[in-house]
């Protein structure tokens, strides 16, 4: 009983059961399903999408000097993360530097050592101009993400 419809589902290896969430809000039962069976949400307004993982390996690279402007290491209960500034070049360069939430990106940063692939968990930008950005980036499961957009 919720206004969101089942859009598109690509796990690859479906469960089929039925279970029964009761006593929580809507977001915290998608949220605790999402969990349960290791899958990550992608809403798009109402309609709801199931994958096994969200976004892919573009070969996207941030790089110091390139695009990458700051880098912050953040420590989660998740693990060890990053919190980058950096801008964005796809008018630039293409296809060759379009991401999205999800994606696996590699952040190079050899001043202070850093070399790494992390996915993109998160990511703020000015919708009138996609110039400067930042962007969440750590290695754990998407529950939520493009809720209204």
């Amino acid at each position: 009983n919720s206004p969101f419809t089942l859009g598109k589902i690509n796990v690859s290896n479906p469960i089929v059961r039925y279970v029964s969430y009761k006593e929580q809000s809507k977001r915290e039962t998608l949220l605790k399903i999402a969990n349960d069976y290791e899958v990550e949400l992608d809403f798009d307004n109402y309609t709801l999408n199931i994958f096994s993982q969200i976004g892919t390996d573009k070969g996207v690279t941030f790089k110091y000097a390139k695009n990458l402007k700051s880098i912050t290491k953040t420590v989660s209960s998740d693990g060890v993360g990053y919190k980058i500034s950096i801008v964005e070049l796809k008018d630039i360069l293409g296809d060759a530097e379009v991401f999205d939430l999800g994606d696996t990106v590699e952040i190079i940063d050899e001043s202070i050592g850093v070399k790494t692939k992390q996915r993109i968990l998160k990511i703020e930008y000015n919708p009138f101009r996609r110039i400067n950005t930042n962007i969440e980036v750590g290695q754990s499961k998407l529950s939520v993400c493009r809720l209204l957009h």
